[in-house]
């Protein structure tokens, strides 16, 4: 679920060092795709790092069978049994994705549930054509959220807690309306949402 769930940061296309890659680090595994970036649990024990293509995971996972799977770092592969199957995936030992770059809040304000169907339906409606910017975007304000097209047009009435409105592409929100976001922070570049399980979408 975790790699799943990090997914949307993910670039067929590597424009960035690792950015087609998961990459595990410090009991995480995080995506980055230079406009989108995604961080979870992991599951896994903080000496586990590396960065592993995920194309091939996602293409080999969700056919092994067994129940419960186990995974280990050996040699520089990443080994995965469910007691029926063992598949393994090359391994880069050192992590490389530049996500520096990504402030994190030091503080999180809570957020109202209905901000993730607030989301989804602003991103729906905005427009494809990235000639007019404007309208590729959702507008996040401090009491409410609101995009438009050229036909039509929405806004939902919600607390944000932010002193400033902002602008967010809505081809890439549609990770934080999966998500049901809880918490919302914003740094000077950033806007980042958390969930209850610990999944950071920015």
């Amino acid at each position: 679920k975790s790699l799943e769930a990090v997914a949307y940061g993910l670039t067929d296309k590597p424009l960035l060092q690792q950015s087609d890659c998961f990459v595990f680090i410090n009991g995480r595994v995080r995506t980055f795709n230079e406009h989108l970036f995604c961080d979870a649990p992991s599951g896994l024990g903080k000496e586990f790092q590396g960065a592993v293509t995920a194309k091939k995971m996602r293409e080999v996972l969700p056919k092994l069978k067994g129940d419960e799977v186990e995974v280990t770092q050996e040699n520089g592969r990443l080994v995965v049994k469910d007691g029926i199957d063992t598949v393994w995936f090359h391994m880069q030992s050192e992590v490389s994705l530049p996500t520096d770059g990504v402030e994190m809040p030091k503080k999180w304000e809570p957020l109202s549930p209905s901000v993730a169907e607030a989301v989804d339906m602003a991103r729906k409606l905005v427009y494809d054509d990235t000639s007019y910017p404007s309208m590729t975007s959702v507008h996040f304000t401090p009491d409410h959220i609101e995009a438009c097209d050229f036909m039509q047009a929405i806004r939902w009435q919600i607390n944000l807690l932010t002193k400033e409105p902002f602008l967010l592409q809505g081809k890439w929100l549609k990770a934080v309306s999966k998500m049901e976001p809880t918490k919302f922070g914003l740094t000077r570049a950033w806007a980042h949402f958390q969930n209850e399980v610990g999944l950071v979408v920015s």
